[in-house]
């Protein structure tokens, strides 16, 4: 796998290896089996398939899993526990997450056997979760499958076929959520050298250009100027590559539905502008474009596995450089709903390009055809602080909206935790010389930002705004090594999921 866009697989890495019946022992093939049951189940497997007296000991009690060794292959035995909690505060692992988790370890551990393997996933019972286990499976196998360093030589060690007892269309529409996650992952990836405002609106328009339902318009910085998006196009006029808007539009057969609608802050490279960053918070500002990623991967999901829901897709993409005609504190730019911000701190420039995109998105998409509107971007270090790297901070103006969300955080893990948009902390952005200012206080800066973000927001409009981290240190479940996480993709996924159901 090449490290740029076009060499990402435009397929799940399960539509090749996934065969519709068990093969027979070959020589020199590992045949590797994974057992998903509740814990009775398992334990009674396990004891019956223990050959050591280590392996029978394993299995007293057995809460997580074991793993057997046998003559054709290790044999993992999973246990799958019942999600309980007494409270909201609590929030335990789903059917879903279980299996991802799990399936994507043992997928990991599989890649160490010397030679091809093969891997056979049988679930025991969970009749009416079978669904949701079988999911998670399938795109625990998806991430675990990703590696961006020696990503050929990975691929080489994976089972070079899988078996599982659901039909394969079955096991691909799960793959593709987890191909979608992957997707924003290999994003955030890639190093600002080769991801820029250019390269990514061509790495866009080469992922999306066979799918007849998707039309694609990208806004280049004259274009961006033409139509009075000021604050993007300043905020990227000081890097080689100036600023790009992607604008994607699905219009799959069939959906009727309000067109829901994707905003992503697309910062390839955040010095900080003029109000440079400190070299140790600067390291990893390639990911600071994670909030696009989460947009594409979740957009693309949905195209390429034929959701019928209508879905537009707006991508700020610029690079926050230092030049001689870097955007200064101290200026005054007029957005492109006509408000003036001025610029105390040149390192709060995702609200700026964000503000831009959601008056072009709510230009472009009348409000009669209008759905929710969700936002997402690595916007503030502040929301970090406050709810940590697991979970995203999460803003909406409807309470249905929110309910829905929330319920598909908890059913994917992929999780958010609401906050409040308090009015009274919006006079921090107050200025002496334009309508407000991009910063203020240190205190409730989450909140701030998202209350900037509302002043370009329609009454009509029912939005959300996810405020998060888009990456990792470590391996962490399915998602192996350090980098970007894809966070929020599947939980849009699932939302999506739902929304044509209902």
């Amino acid at each position: 796998m090449k490290r740029t866009l076009g060499g990402f697989q435009k397929k799940p890495w399960l539509e090749s290896v996934v065969v519709s019946s068990s093969p027979k022992k070959a020589k020199d093939t590992t045949k590797a089996k994974l057992h998903i049951g509740d814990q009775q189940s398992m334990q009674k497997l396990a004891k019956s398939l223990a050959t050591t007296v280590w392996e029978q000991k394993s299995c007293k009690p057995m809460k997580s899993s074991v793993l057997i060794h046998s003559a054709d292959g290790p044999i993992w035995c999973l246990v799958i526990s019942e999600p309980k909690s007494e409270s909201i505060n609590e929030i335990p692992a789903s059917y879903y997450a279980q299996a991802r988790d799990r399936v994507g370890q043992c997928l990991a551990e599989l890649t160490g056997y010397a030679g091809k393997t093969h891997l056979e996933i049988k679930v025991h019972g969970f009749k009416k979760h079978r669904d949701q286990i079988i999911g998670g499976a399938c795109v625990g196998l998806e991430l675990a499958s990703y590696q961006y360093k020696n990503s050929e030589s990975h691929q080489d060690k994976l089972p070079s076929s899988v078996f599982m007892e659901d039909t394969k269309s079955e096991i691909l529409d799960h793959a593709w959520q987890g191909w979608g996650t992957n997707l924003a992952r290999h994003l955030v990836n890639l190093p600002a050298n080769i991801l820029h405002p250019k390269s990514y609106a061509k790495m866009t328009e080469d992922l999306f250009k066979s799918q007849a339902s998707v039309k694609i318009n990208i806004l280049t910085q004259k274009e961006i100027l033409k139509n009075g998006l000021n604050l993007l196009a300043n905020v990227g006029q000081a890097a080689e590559h100036t600023s790009r808007l992607i604008h994607l539009k699905y219009r799959p057969k069939q959906a009727k539905n309000k067109t829901k609608i994707l905003v992503g802050k697309g910062i390839t490279f955040d010095s900080g502008g003029l109000d440079v960053k400190p070299a140790q918070f600067m390291r990893l500002m390639k990911k600071d474009m994670g909030g696009s990623a989460t947009a594409i991967g979740a957009f693309a999901q949905a195209v390429f596995s034929k959701t019928k829901l209508n879905i537009d897709c707006f991508l700020a993409v610029a690079e926050n450089a230092v030049s001689a005609n870097a955007f200064r504190p101290g200026d005054i730019i007029t957005a492109g709903n006509g408000k003036t911000v001025e610029i105390d701190n040149t390192d709060a420039e995702g609200r700026l390009v964000l503000a831009d995109a959601l008056y072009y998105a709510q230009k472009t998409i009348k409000a009669k055809d209008r759905g929710p509107l969700f936002v997402f971007a690595t916007l503030t270090g502040a929301m970090r602080v406050a709810v940590g790297l697991d979970f995203a901070g999460h803003f909406s103006s409807n309470d249905k909206t929110a309910s829905k969300l929330w319920n598909s955080s908890v059913a994917t893990q992929d999780l958010i935790w609401r906050l409040p948009l308090y009015q009274p902390y919006f006079r921090s952005l107050q200025s002496s010389f334009a309508d407000f200012a991009n910063s203020g206080s240190r205190y409730g800066g989450g909140i701030t930002a998202a209350l900037f973000l509302q002043q370009f927001i329609e009454k009509e409009t029912d939005w959300s705004h996810f405020d998060f981290m888009a990456y990792q240190s470590s391996s962490k479940g399915a998602l192996r090594g350090e980098g970007g996480n894809g966070q929020l993709v599947q939980l849009m996924s699932h939302y999506f999921r739902e929304s044509v159901v209902s």
